[in-house]
């Protein structure tokens, strides 16, 4: 399949609101909380420096990479035990790689 995109969708609101989303779902609203949170988050996904001046800015501005890692941020915000990673190729091309039949 040529030219498959997998895109990554940040919510369309802010880079802090992206992040912090599935803390407030869990209940979590202390500030210094959320606060620690988006920062830990975001250096975890090596986005911090290039987003700390604009975290209230719109996460659709963001380049695709950056949207990705952004999506990261906000996965590993709630501190999960496991994360589940999608690939970015089609399965039928990840089994042809590898030899074996879908």
């Amino acid at each position: 399949m040529h030219g498959f995109r997998r895109q990554q969708n940040p919510f369309p609101e802010e880079h802090l609101q992206n992040v912090v989303f599935g803390l407030r779902v869990d209940g979590e609203g202390r500030r210094a909380v959320l606060d620690e949170a988006v920062e830990r988050s975001l250096r975890s996904a090596a986005i911090f420096d290039e987003v700390k001046d604009r975290l209230h800015k719109s996460a659709l501005e963001l380049r695709a990479g950056q949207r990705q890692r952004l999506c990261i941020a906000r996965a590993i915000a709630t501190r999960p035990e496991v994360l589940r990673w999608m690939s970015l190729a089609p399965r039928s091309t990840r089994s042809r790689r590898r030899g074996s039949r879908t």
